[in-house]
């Protein structure tokens, strides 16, 4: 008999388990096929995944289309990265880790890398920051775009991570702003800066003991012994022998390609990217397609009208931001 209870009680288990399995595997999938309107797009935007690697591939009729579509294939995969990180730069981990990570917290609010994003925010050109504002507005609408009943949803589920600190209400959301854009790149670059221990080190030792300040390369280093005499591997004679010298910089040069892109590959609008790809189905071809519309499109308002709805509150909470 009491095999039996046993016996019963892991069946069930695992029964509990399988359908939990199952359940989860259902809510975050990604929604990357049909059509999908939401209140802040600017246009049509097709995302193209592959369904092997999950890469997604944008086009879009505008600039900001595409970008609006990359902050919803970001959010789509890598929300709790997004605010994860916000967080840390920001200073406020410690309100999901506690105590252990205040010194953290007390660093970065030093660092100030959110008032620096603040401040570069009000230099940008006007273009920036519609290109900025885009890419938050994607992000936002695929949040509060979740839904697990509304058939129109961006997606079913949040993140777990956001379940397991008491994230999950979409009314608490925290909309993405075009600073937490910057400060993020900002935190990206001092990320990669990992010689800003030495630096500060020999800083520090110039300042307390000019005396050694000669000596300062050999007491701090800049990375180890082997790097204190620094060559340079190609300088402005060699790329000029192979025909890469330029006096332009690098922003220039990345503008300049981008708009020799544009102009070898036109964007295709979403239905033709649609319509390409059921074809590619019937073939074996391994995609899918997401068309992401500005939702007065479904609605059979004016272009450029603007949604009284959740994107009217999202720019006042920008306002007020």
């Amino acid at each position: 008999m009491l095999k039996k209870c046993i016996g019963g009680c892991v069946f069930s288990i695992l029964v509990i388990c399988g359908l939990a399995t199952a359940f989860l595997l259902w809510a975050y999938q990604v929604v990357d096929d049909g059509n999908i309107y939401l209140p802040n797009a600017p246009g049509t935007a097709a995302i193209v995944r592959e369904r092997d690697s999950g890469v997604a591939h944008i086009r879009g009729d505008t600039w900001e289309s595409v970008v609006y579509g990359q902050g919803f294939a970001h959010a789509q995969t890598r929300l709790w990265q997004l605010e994860r990180t916000r967080r840390v730069i920001r200073g406020e981990i410690s309100e999901l880790f506690g105590e252990d990570t205040i010194k953290l917290d007390t660093f970065m609010r030093t660092l100030g890398l959110r008032r620096m994003a603040e401040d570069a925010w009000e230099t940008l050109p006007q273009h920036h920051k519609d290109t900025l504002q885009a890419y938050a507005d994607g992000i936002n609408d695929s949040v509060l775009g979740t839904s697990l009943v509304r058939k129109q949803s961006t997606g079913k589920l949040l993140p777990p991570e956001f379940y397991a600190f008491g994230l999950s209400d979409l009314s608490q959301w925290r909309p993405w702003h075009p600073t937490d854009t910057i400060a993020l790149l900002k935190y990206k670059s001092f990320y990669l800066s990992w010689n800003w221990m030495h630096d500060l080190g020999r800083e520090a030792l110039r300042q307390k003991h000019p005396d050694l300040a000669d000596l300062r390369e050999e007491i701090n280093p800049f990375l180890s012994e082997d790097m204190i005499d620094l060559t340079t591997i190609i300088d402005d004679d060699d790329l000029k022998a192979f025909g890469q010298y330029s006096e332009k910089t690098l922003i220039e040069k990345y503008y300049e390609n981008m708009e020799r892109i544009r102009a070898a590959e036109a964007p295709l609008p979403a239905e033709v990217l649609a319509q390409r790809d059921q074809q590619g189905k019937e073939t074996g071809r391994r995609t899918t397609v997401l068309s992401v519309k500005a939702q007065r499109e479904a609605n059979g308002g004016p272009k450029g009208r603007p949604m009284e709805s959740q994107g009217s509150l999202l720019r006042a909470q920008r306002e007020a931001h």
